[in-house]
This record gives C-alpha cells, structure tokens and sequence, in this order.
C-alpha cells in the first residue's frame, strides 16, 4: 500500500481577503502567518515580501520628503536598494523629480554666488534640456508683479521701476 501524501491546508481566503483589504487601504504592517506551508506558504511569504516592499517605500519616501523638502538637502535621492522593473521605475520617477526641481535652485545659486564675489557677468539659464523654464510663484510672494521673468532674473533690479531698474 503506497504512503499517504499529506493533505494541504485549504488557502484561508477569509484571512487573504482581510489583509488584501488591508493593503488596499494603505496599511502596509499587515502579514499573513509565517507558520503556513506548502504553495499557500509560498504564497504567504510572497505576499508578505510584497507588504514589506510597500512599507519600505513609504518610509524611504518620508525620508526624502523630509530630508529634501525640509531641510534642504536636494542632493539626497530615493532608494529601495536592488529593485526591477516597476519599482525601479517608481523610485527612478522620484528621483528624476528631486532633480528637475533642484535644478533651478542650484542655477540661482550658481549665478547668486558668482555676483556675491563681484561677478555680474553670469546669466541663469532659462531652459533646462532644450525646455523653457516655467512655474508658479510660491504662495503670496511678488502676486502684483507684472514686470516678466526677465525683470526677476535681474538681480538688484526693483521691479516697481522706482529706483532705475531694468
């Protein structure tokens, strides 16, 4: 008489559909029991990899929110270490973000900086790969100005013209 093959525990989809739910409503500390076996085991640690992944990232993006928008630090860029295709893309999208908002920033601080040590030559540059620079001006600054972006560029111009600028 052959040996019995042990019989698999039934996947508890009672169980999966609580914590899917879980995920789906961003609470990335759930996990299903470490302790199942078999494909339902294999399923359980896949899927709890795939928690994890999401928890990762939203501390690794609070990190950078921080470190970059608060403090200042536009050099810091995301990372969730050896990561393919999607997630790649995700922290590579963030990244890309931090740059193209840093770049002006860090032209201003170029061309700041060179007038600080008497040299009025430096002109900002005003497209970045062939795009022309655009935004908005930061809430309730300068809202009456109508003198364009040129007049702003001019550094120790007064834009109301009372004083000769440009």
């Amino acid at each position: 008489m052959p040996a019995q093959q042990p019989i698999e525990e039934a996947l508890d989809t009672q169980q999966l559909l609580q914590v899917l739910t879980a995920l789906k409503k961003g609470d990335f500390s759930v996990r299903l029991p470490l302790d199942w076996t078999g494909v339902r085991g294999k399923i359980a640690d896949t899927l709890n990899d795939v928690f994890e992944l999401h928890a990762k990232i939203a501390r690794e993006f609070v990190r950078v929110s921080h470190t970059v928008g608060k403090e200042g630090k536009i050099t810091q860029r995301a990372s969730l270490g050896t990561v393919d295709g999607s997630w790649e893309t995700l922290v590579d999208s963030v990244n890309t973000l931090i740059e193209d908002l840093g770049q002006p920033s860090n032209e201003t601080a170029r061309v700041i900086g060179a007038v600080a040590n008497g040299d009025l030559s430096p002109r900002m540059a005003l497209e970045v790969d062939g795009q022309p620079l655009k935004g908005q001006f930061p809430h309730g600054q300068n809202r009456e100005h109508h003198g364009g972006p040129a007049q702003l560029l001019c550094l120790g111009s007064d834009p109301s013209g009372a004083r000769g600028g440009h």
